[in-house]
């Protein structure tokens, strides 16, 4: 036995019999005794009674007694023990009857007895029977009877009746049974059926199969009845009888079928009134063969289990369920697919599982009446797919308040009705999505809520009432409800659910059948947020009767389908942005309501014939950054469209009817309808046309007047409207904008009479114009302009561009002013009137810019103040008498007025501005200035070439310049014509820089004037034609770069001053180097590079200033200073580019007196010169001053003279006489690396380093009482030397080398002052030489009477020869400044 099957307390009884047989086993003290064929064995636990232990021979019949006697012991029969009557096939014969009193059949009690027919109990008393036990009958194949169940019965054992083959009849499972064993009716082929009375069984294990196999006929169904007393049904207790029937007798009390109760059920199953539950997979699973299932189910049932009926396809009728009904579990009747009829789902349903009538595609109707069931989704729908084959009929109930979301979706409905009194508010989200509805719906006027695609996917639909009470609408409500026709759109208020929706809520709803016909209620308040945009395919468009919508959002009906004729309802206030572009319609009425237009709301309506515009007030919300018109593109094939102007227009907005361009054919763009004709109103109020507002309107041609009440027309306003003819501007325009008229390319004839009207670029430009789109040019047809009495100004661009042949002007022209570019390139423009009147105050900024016909002679009148920039660019007149004092900055620059003919300044004018003649073109021939001119300021580049940069438009002529003028700026003349002298004027400060540059008519010398501080870069450069003398004034201070480069000058002046002259080099053109002036030289600032850069403020020489020029004598009255880069080796710089050095042109150089030092390399490396005069009071000769100048003869060094710094004659090969003080002096030679240049003290004349290096002929040095020091390789190399003086008492400081390699000292004769050739043997070097004492004085016969008065005193000297700075008690030998030699007694 299975003790892990079955409680311990239902098992009691036989267990007590299974001790009993244990104890007579084992020969315990348990009692057993024969009486007849019969053993018997008292039971341990009761004495009084006994069970049959075995049969002791083969019985025929067998009849047990109630009661048994036994030594006077009388004993009740209660149990027959296991294996009793174990029969292997022969213990029984034939019946066998049981005592009432039998409570217990063992094990194996009667196993095997084949013979067997029948068992049954006596009469008399009812029976006690409790335990079957295992296999009690099993094999006992020819059994037919048995008794009836009794209901003591509890239990029945596993394969308790298996293989009892004949046993026959209906199988009672009593009120009390409580377990019933495995396969215990197993291959009980006969038995008929069973009626199941157990009031409460526990459930099965599923692996429980109680019934086992009873038979092998595929046809037979077991029937099974249920007792009234049944309360529940249990799991699994028939799973194992394979085809069964289930009948529940009258009266039952069955209020559940548990999980698994009647799976695989078949036939009809009318469950009883009262049954409360059907659980799990309660009648889940049929077995092919069997009958349908035919479910009857009662009114009382309130939850159907999920899968209760899963996939019962055989299930046939119709489901009606009660009132009672709460819940239907997930998949209940899935694939239930022969129910049919109507499906009523009542308003007591709580809980509807997902997929529960999935596939059930036999079912007809569907009746809704649950009040507000929760939402579905998409994992747990409510009805969906249910797939009726033949379209599923829907009713919603009366009770529903809300249908919720995922409803039908994908059911295959046919049809949606809704009760009268429907009290439902809500169609949930995607609740009818895909459901297949067909025919026209009509929602309840209680409905306030659709959502999101409600309704999409119902493609059979052909008409849809939305009633004025819904408020919201979701996303893709009605999506590709693509066969509807009529849509009633009533909602009075609504918004837009589901995020983004608004353009899909009625996508393609439509499609199939050509468009939809749209009504819109009269309740409606706005049409907006896209609910119907280009995919919902609106055929017609009308408002009902009243309505009161006031506004059309953005997109609404943009799109092609929209056909017809449009009248939009009187209280409309907006229409969205392209609320209707890309339609069909024919005609419009734009009511006068409207207050609003968005843009492009009428746009590119290609059948559009007619506009009737009645807004009084309209604001047109164009895109800032594509400005285009509401009707824009709209009327292409109807040829434009007509435009009537209601009386009550007061105002035409910005871009409202701007047209432009749109689509291509064949590569090129083409321009697509617009108006055609303007229809002002007889009695119309129209008092302003906005910026835009009929731009581009091609096709409006003929003659375009004004109502009187016009005052303004905004900027462009009917720009590019190409075919308009004739065009009248009266006097009552205040205002007319810029552009107003550009690009009327067939205008022939304009009058302008508007006084002060503010417009650029009026009149179409361009002779040519070329196209926006295609960059094609097309021609702008020429017009004639007048110009009426009342104008008093010409606004800016006032006609720029425009292709004007005639310009006609009042007689009465009150005109003062004419705006920047007011003809701006009116290229074929020709006037016969002087514009130039008296009373005219302003010229604009390019005002007759490429006006080219415009060629007389022109004069500028006094009242003119000002003329700007470019005002008469292009223009070429045969002469210009400018007598404006106007102030602008720059009045003619870049050549404004082109002059083929002379130029005459006025009196009034005080400055020619920078680059006033700027432009190519200007070819004055001559230029004057009025007698009495006033003229201050000649500006830059006002009449030459600036490099590059502009032609020179002066071509000829005298310059006489008047002398007010104190400013002449870079390349005012550069490269002109000019001829003749050049004078200056003397009031003359600044020049610029090249000024004069290349004007090679220039004839004559050059006197700079007096006040000139400097001389710019390039001022006279390659001004070939000046030669002669260059006077250079105290007061320049620097001469720039290049500044007298490729003149002729032969002559050079420079003034005496006490201020230094410092020149320099910059050797960076374009970016100039930053060279500083030495520390050590106070005097020189800062130097100034050729671009202007600064560099040095004191006189700046550029690169070889004077060597260049063919200048033969210099007078030079000023210190020079020059500086070289800070990255340039200076040696380098001062040996090369020194600004008298290398020249091959300079004879003779006077110095002047106030010049106290000579600059380094000064005068080197000039090959042709042969005189130099250094005046009295010169200290310095500077290192390298007169470096290789070959052809220098003599020298007269002064005494003054303090430093005769290092290589100051080296190389100067011709050089025979040098005086130094008075003295005759060598030549010597430089070299690279010499050593840093040393000071001398006050009254000494120091030699520096190789001072006459290499002066190979010098063959005597006479050397004054001045000199106190000679320097290192002095007098190197001069081979020739043979004689040499020192005046100086106490012999000067001498290096050893200073004579090495020169001539051998022991052969030259050394001359010293008398009574001092001992202190010079004293001297290392001296005291080579031969020595000699001589009188040094150089005064042969001097006069003894003393000092007259025909002379100062010059030179004073001692009687040994030495100089006297000052007079010496004793006798003075002095030199007269008349020539004369007097000796004097000084007390």
């Amino acid at each position: 036995m299975n003790l892990s099957v079955f409680s311990l307390h239902r098992h009691a009884p036989r267990m007590a019999l299974l001790f009993s047989c244990l104890f007579i086993a084992l020969g315990l003290d348990a009692q057993s005794f024969d009486v007849g064929d019969l053993t018997y064995t008292v039971l341990q636990n009761d004495a009084s009674a006994v069970q049959v232990t075995r049969g002791n021979k083969h019985f025929y019949d067998l009849t047990i007694p109630s009661t048994v006697s036994y030594k006077d012991h009388s004993y009740t029969v209660k149990h027959i023990g296991n294996n009793a009557f174990y029969g292997n096939g022969y213990k029984i014969y034939h019946d066998v009857v049981l005592p009432p009193t039998i409570e217990t059949i063992g094990a194996q009690a009667f196993t095997s007895n084949w013979d067997m027919t029948s068992v049954t109990f006596a009469s008399g008393q009812a029976p006690r029977l409790r335990v079957i036990g295992d296999e009690a009958f099993s094999g006992c194949q020819k059994m037919t009877t048995l008794f009836e169940m009794p209901s003591t019965l509890e239990e029945i054992g596993n394969n308790a009746f298996g293989g009892c083959w004949a046993l026959r009849g209906t199988i009672l499972l009593p009120e009390n049974l409580k377990t019933i064993g495995s396969n215990c009716f197993s291959s009980c082929r006969s038995i008929s059926g069973f009626r199941f009375a157990v009031t409460s069984m526990a459930d099965m294990l599923s692996s429980n199969s109680c019934f086992g196999n009873m038979r092998d006929d595929a046809s037979w169904v077991c029937p099974v009845s249920i007792a009234p007393n049944v309360e529940r049904i249990p799991s699994y207790l028939f799973r194992s009888l394979g085809r069964y029937s289930v009948t529940f007798e009258p009266g039952s009390r069955c209020k559940e079928i548990a999980a698994y109760g009647l799976e695989n059920v078949c036939g009809r199953l009318e469950l009883p009134e009262g049954l409360v539950t059907i659980g799990s997979y309660a009648a889940y699973g049929t077995i092919s063969g069997t009958p349908p299932l035919h479910l009857v189910l009662p009114s009382t049932v309130q939850t159907i289990g999920n899968y209760a009926f899963y996939k019962r396809s055989d299930m046939t009728g119709e489901l009606r369920f009660g009132s009672a009904l709460t819940s239907i579990g997930r998949d209940a009747f899935y694939e239930c697919k022969s129910l049919s009829g109507t499906l009523s789902l009542p308003a007591s349903l709580t809980t509807l599982g997902m997929y529960a009538f999935r596939d059930c595609t036999g079912i007809e109707r569907l009746e809704w009446h649950v009040p507000a069931h929760p939402d579905g989704n998409n994992r747990n729908p409510v009805l969906s797919d249910i797939r009726a084959t033949n379209g599923l009929q829907v009713v919603i109930g009366k009770e529903v308040q809300r249908v919720p979301a995922l409803f039908l979706s994908n059911c295959n409905a046919s049809s949606l009705t809704f009760e009268e009194g429907c009290q439902c508010t809500a169609i949930g989200d995607a609740a009818f999505a895909g459901a297949m509805l067909s025919g026209s719906l009509v929602l309840p006027s209680t409905i306030t809520e659709i959502g999101n695609s409600a309704f999409s996917g119902n493609s059979l639909l052909s008409s849809i009432h939305i009633p004025s009470s819904v408020n919201k609408i979701g996303r893709y409500a009605f999506y590709e409800c693509t066969n509807v026709t009529n849509l009633y759109f009533g909602p009075a208020e609504f918004t837009l659910t589901g995020g983004r929706g608004s353009a899909d809520v009625f996508y393609r709803l439509g499609k199939d059948v050509g468009g939809v016909n749209l009504t819109i209620g009269r309740e409606v308040k706005k049409v907006n947020q896209e609910m119907f945009d280009e995919y919902t395919n609106i055929k017609t468009l009308t408002f009902e009767e009243g309505a009161v919508c006031d506004e059309i959002g953005a997109r609404e009906f943009n799109y092609e389908s929209l056909e017809g004729s449009l009248v939009l309802p009187s209280k409309l206030k907006k229409i969205g942005y392209m609320a209707f572009a890309t339609s069909n319609i024919t005609s419009v009425v734009v009511p006068e309501s409207v207050t609003e237009i968005g843009a492009q709301a009428f746009a590119q309506c290609p059948q559009l014939s007619k506009v009737e515009f009645n807004a009084h007030n309209v604001a047109y919300s164009y895109e800032q950054n594509y400005s285009i018109g509401a009707f824009c593109w709209s009327g292409g094939l109807a040829e434009g469209y007509d435009l009537w102007l209601g009386n009550a227009v007061t105002t035409i907005p910005s871009y409202l009817f701007e047209n432009g361009y749109m689509g291509e054919n064949d590569g090129k763009f083409e321009v697509v309808g617009g108006v055609k004709a303007i229809h002002f109103a007889a009695e119309g109020s129209l008092s302003t046309i906005g910026k835009y507002a009929f731009c581009s309107n091609r096709l409006l041609s003929g003659r375009l007047a004004f109502p009187a009440t016009v005052r303004t027309l905004g900027k462009s306003a009917f720009a590019g409207c190409l075919q308009l003819n004739e065009l009248e501007l009266p006097s009552t325009l205040t205002e007319v904008g810029n552009y107003a008229f550009e690009k009327c390319e067939a205008l022939q004839s304009v009058f302008y009479d508007v006084p002060n009207a503010k417009s650029t670029n009026l009149l179409p430009v361009g002779e040519w114009i070329p196209d926006e789109m295609t960059g094609e040019p097309h021609k702008q047809s020429a017009f004639a302009l007048t110009l009426g009495p009342n104008v008093e100004s010409l606004p800016d661009n006032f006609c720029a561009d425009a292709n004007i042949s005639k310009l006609t002007v009042s007689d009465a022209l009150k005109l003062k002013t004419i705006g920047a570019k007011a003809f701006y390139c009116c290229k074929n423009m020709q006037s016969d009137v002087l514009l130039f009147h008296d009373g005219l105050t302003s010229i604009g900024e390019s005002a007759f810019y490429g006006c080219e016909k415009l060629d007389k002679a022109m004069r500028l009148p006094a009242s003119l103040a000002t003329i700007g920039e470019k005002a008469f660019y292009g223009i070429t007149v045969n002469d210009l008498e400018w007598n404006c004092a106007a102030a602008h900055d720059q009045v003619f620059r870049y050549s404004r007025v082109c002059v083929n003919g002379h130029l005459t300044v006025g009196a009034t004018i005080t400055e020619i501005p920078d680059k006033a003649f700027e432009a190519n073109g200007h070819l004055f021939s001559s230029l004057s200035f009025a007698p009495d001119s006033r003229l201050k300021r000649i500006g830059d580049c006002t009449f030459g070439k600036y490099v590059n940069y502009k032609d020179v438009c002066l071509t000829g002529g005298t310059l006489t310049l008047p002398k007010t003028v104190e400013y002449i700026g870079s390349s005012a003349f550069a490269e002109t014509g000019i001829t003749g002298e050049l004078v200056l004027p003397a009031a003359l400060k600044e020049m610029g820089t090249a000024a004069f540059a290349r004007c090679t008519g220039l004839k004559g010398g050059l006197q700079l004037p007096e006040g000139l501080k400097k001389v710019p870069s390039y001022a006279f450069e390659n001004c070939a034609g000046l030669v002669g003398t260059l006077t250079i004034p105290s007061s320049v201070e620097e001469i720039g770069w290049d500044a007298f480069v490729r003149t002729g000058f032969t002559k050079l002046v420079i003034e005496d001053s006490d201020k230094p002259l410092a020149t320099g080099n910059n050797f960076n053109k374009t970016g100039g180097w930053i060279i500083k002036a030495p520390a050590a030289d106070a005097s020189a600032t800062v130097m100034r590079g050729p671009n202007g850069s600064t560099a040095m403020s004191s006189l700046f020489v550029a690169q070889g200033m004077f060597a260049l020029l063919p200048i033969t004598e210099a007078y030079v009255g000023r210190e020079l200073n020059y500086l070289c880069g800070a990255m340039m080796d200076q040696s380098f710089v001062r040996r090369y580019y020194s600004p008298f050095g290398r020249s091959r042109h300079l004879e003779q150089i006077t110095v002047g007196d106030a010049v106290k030092k000579l600059l380094p390399y000064q005068f080197a490396n000039c090959a042709k010169l042969k005189k130099v005069v250094l005046p009295e009071g010169l200290e310095t000769i500077g290192k390298g001053t007169f470096h290789e100048d070959s052809v220098l003869v003599e020298i007269n060094v002064p005494r003054s003279v303090t430093l005769v710094d290092n290589a100051s004659f080296n190389n100067c090969v011709a050089l025979e006489n040098i005086t130094i003080g008075s003295a005759s002096a060598p030549q010597g030679r430089m070299v690279s690396t010499m050593n840093a240049e040393k000071a001398s003290a006050a009254g000494n004349t120091v030699i520096g380093y190789g001072a006459f290096w290499n002066c190979e002929r010098l063959s005597s040095v006479n050397l004054t009482d001045a000199v106190s020091e000679i320097g290192e390789y002095a007098f190197r190399y001069c081979t020739s030397l043979s004689s040499l003086t020192c005046a100086r008492a106490t012999p000067p400081a001498v290096y050893a080398n200073a004579f090495s390699n020169a001539a051998d000292p022991s052969s030259c004769t050394l001359y010293v002052p008398l009574h001092c050739a001992s202190a010079y043997r004293g001297s290392n070097v001296w005291q080579q030489f031969f020595i000699e004492e001589a009188d040094l004085t150089g005064i042969s016969q001097p006069t003894v009477d003393g000092i007259d008065g025909s002379g100062s005193v010059k030179q004073r000297f001692g009687l040994g020869g030495q100089h006297l700075s000052s007079p010496t008690k004793g006798i003075n030998i002095v030199r007269m400044s008349n020539g004369r030699v007097r000796k004097v007694v000084v007390k």
